[in-house]
């Protein structure tokens, strides 16, 4: 069995076709961990919860139609009326790239 080559280019090129969007981090009040998570999934109705913590959770956000400069606004003007202490977010990284298209090539094979 040989090895093909599944994605070739430059790192920004990966991210967007390989990738899947951004990573959103949040730390809450714990006492007010409903509030915060329902703002977030009323905020962005297409994120995936991945992990959650007291008092700390993230999401996978797909980029397709998301403005991150209107995102960035909400989340700072409506933080304290949610309790979220803070917040984070980043793009796909090269590792998750990668991660995914081994993933693909791995589903390729078994098929």
């Amino acid at each position: 069995m040989y090895n093909r080559m599944k994605c070739l280019g430059p790192s920004l090129y990966l991210k967007n076709n390989y990738g899947k969007g951004y990573s959103l981090h949040i730390n809450y009040h714990p006492h007010a961990e409903a509030v915060a998570l329902s703002f977030i999934e009323e905020l962005l109705p297409e994120a995936r919860l991945i992990e959650n913590y007291a008092g700390s959770c993230t999401y996978q956000v797909p980029n397709r139609n998301l403005k991150i400069s209107e995102l960035l606004e909400v989340l700072e003007s409506k933080k304290d009326e949610f309790a979220i202490i803070d917040w984070g977010i980043n793009q796909t990284s090269l590792e998750d790239v990668f991660l995914n298209v081994a993933k693909i090539a791995d589903t390729d094979q078994t098929e």
